[in-house]
């Protein structure tokens, strides 16, 4: 079984915000990236999601152990 998006419990300030703040950030985080397809624009994109891990508490073990298992889709959609 893969790890990604399984609910790992915690006490931090992404796991103690509103869900309609959450859902909204991740709204305007996704028509930013898809609106501005650029290569700063990824690497502001991955930035902002390692930042979110670190807020969340999360180690850049276990990020990369839930990234892991998409690397072949990462690597087919980087053309587009």
């Amino acid at each position: 079984m893969t790890t990604v998006g399984l609910y790992r419990a915690g006490n931090s300030v992404v796991h103690r915000a509103r869900p309609g703040l959450k859902l909204l950030v991740l709204a305007v985080f996704a028509v930013a990236l898809l609106g501005l397809r650029s290569v700063p624009m990824a690497v502001a994109g991955v930035a902002l999601v390692t930042l979110g891990y670190l807020l969340a508490g999360f180690s850049m073990r276990t990020m990369a152990a839930q990234v892991w298992p998409l690397r072949w889709i990462v690597l087919l959609l980087l053309p587009f």
